[in-house]
């Protein structure tokens, strides 16, 4: 008989995968089947599988249905419990350095990864090079890419919950760039605008950023859920991509020594073009 192991994720678009690549490992070192919710807690709020595949020899199922549901709660007697497609609140977890008889593990944790330990990076790329965009995901991603030039510098900026200086950032940035082409990635809307005004070079946006209120793009609901994944993508492969990645620690993130998650995501695919290389089906 099967024994799985429920992954509830939670928080920013990095925080989801890190959990997620934590469950798989453990899936992976003890044969059992993962499966991935990322509709109930994650700023995803869509089927994990709407986006991504999983290949390799962890069976992963990305897509929360009743009959999983029923499976999962015929093993599962401690909360969160599953309701239909939706889990009651609470916290769960289990010791990733033990072994269990219990068919269903169910772990529903906050926090993402230490992205400057080297190992924790080691870790998630063995997790990311397992990971393939969807196809329909892959052609918009693919779109978004060929619209840029060829060459370009990149800069990517948080300044919505996490506040950047950004225009001493600038100001210290200008003299270094080296391309007639800037590509400028944030979440704060009047960031980019300034930028444009700013810089001498091209500025290009790999998405079209509206007005905001100040509010991180992954906590504001009420909106087109898989538009917002699929800008999200773009901009981290868009970075990923560029000759040059610049970026900035935030003013009032205690975590990952002060830089924003997302941009040590980027960092890290950008450090190891293989990987998205594999990702992208190249």
């Amino acid at each position: 008989m099967k024994k799985y192991v429920l992954c509830i994720a939670s928080g920013g678009f990095t925080d989801t995968l890190s959990q997620i690549q934590r469950a798989w490992h453990y899936c992976r070192e003890n044969g059992r089947t993962l499966v991935i919710d990322t509709l109930c807690s994650s700023s995803m709020r869509a089927q994990f599988n709407s986006c991504f595949d999983v290949v390799g020899d962890v069976e992963v199922v990305g897509t929360i249905t009743k009959e999983i549901v029923n499976v999962l709660n015929a093993f599962t007697a401690h909360p969160p419990r599953v309701s239909g497609n939706v889990y009651r609140d609470g916290s769960a977890g289990f010791d990733h350095a033990c072994t269990y008889d219990e068919q269903c593990l169910v772990e529903r944790a906050k926090g993402g990864t230490p992205w400057y330990d080297k190992e924790k990076q080691k870790t998630f790329l063995k997790f990311a090079n397992c990971l393939k965009l969807q196809p329909l995901v892959l052609e918009h991603v693919k779109s978004c890419l060929n619209r840029l030039p060829s060459q370009y510098d990149a800069v990517h900026v948080r300044n919505t919950d996490y506040q950047t200086d950004y225009k001493t950032f600038f100001n210290t940035l200008r003299p270094k760039l080296q391309c007639d082409n800037l590509l400028v990635c944030s979440d704060d809307y009047d960031c980019v605008q300034y930028a444009k005004e700013f810089f001498t070079q091209t500025v290009w946006q790999a998405i079209d950023l509206t007005p905001n209120d100040k509010k991180p793009r992954h906590q504001v609901t009420g909106i087109d859920y898989h538009q917002r994944n699929l800008d999200l993508l773009c901009d981290l492969f868009a970075l990923a991509r560029a000759q040059r990645l610049h970026y900035t620690k935030c003013n009032n993130n205690k975590w990952n020594k002060g830089f924003s998650g997302f941009t040590m995501l980027a960092k890290l695919l950008y450090d190891n073009p293989n990987v998205i290389s594999l990702i992208l089906g190249e």
